[in-house]
């Protein structure tokens, strides 16, 4: 993945903002979003770059990661912000999160979720295919998302 990518984080607090702060160190660009107005400060100290809103945060950014402390807490963030995300957009949920929230998340708009679900994965296959190109060892681990991969758009996802 190219250090050009443009990241969104949603969740700064003990977690988040600590590994913010380390795509930051990486060279990567970093929108935050946090409710917390500490939280938000500490990570521009650290070099993010704040957003207003997490719907801001999330516009122009080619990844998403959200680090929320609860169920409900992620599914109130992305319901405002799926709106918002770029088509195409690597969606990635580090929270604490229950079976049932994550279910829920599902229902609320099954076409969308699925069809978001299979171009995030296409956007993890194609990474891993990309670092096999540059020489690591990828492996799946043992479900399906390299088919799903393939039917989220990444036609080299059986290459490894």
């Amino acid at each position: 993945m190219s250090k050009t990518v443009s990241i969104a984080f949603i969740g700064l607090g003990n977690m988040g903002g600590p590994m913010a702060a380390n795509l930051v160190k990486a060279g990567f660009q970093v929108t935050g979003f946090d409710l917390s107005a500490s939280h938000l400060d500490q990570a521009k100290a650290q070099g993010v770059a704040a957003a207003s809103s997490a719907q801001d945060a999330v516009k122009a950014a080619d990844v998403v990661i959200t680090m929320l402390p609860a169920g409900k807490h992620v599914l109130g963030v992305w319901q405002d912000v799926l709106a918002a995300t770029k088509a195409g957009a690597l969606l990635i949920d580090c929270s604490t999160i229950d079976v049932d929230s994550a279910r829920d998340l599902a229902i609320r708009n099954p076409e969308d979720f699925s069809k978001r679900a299979k171009e995030s994965m296409a956007k993890h296959v194609e990474a891993m295919v990309n670092f096999q190109d540059k020489g690591a060892v990828v492996f799946d681990y043992g479900n399906s998302i390299r088919d799903e991969a393939r039917q989220g758009g990444y036609q080299r996802a059986f290459e490894f």
